[in-house]
């Protein structure tokens, strides 16, 4: 169980720190999230299994964190 939350962080993270490196600040913490969104989504509707709001939260969370430490860099 604490492995797959520490995947959604990183994952979050990653998706957000390729993402500014090309685009906006903003876009990494949005795509972060509607990637987890997506993944949420499709464990419910197509793999019938539930919707894990702890799951979400931290990709968010590493989507948010990737923000900061590019923030705090410049």
């Amino acid at each position: 169980m604490r492995t797959d939350l520490l995947l959604h962080f990183l994952a979050g993270f990653l998706i957000a720190t390729v993402a500014t490196a090309f685009l906006p600040l903003w876009t990494g913490i949005v795509l972060a999230t509607i990637t987890g969104l997506g993944k949420e989504l499709y464990d419910k509707f197509v793999r019938k299994q539930i919707f894990d709001y702890k799951d979400l939260v931290l990709t968010f969370g590493g989507g948010f964190t990737a923000l900061w430490v590019d923030i705090v860099k410049l």
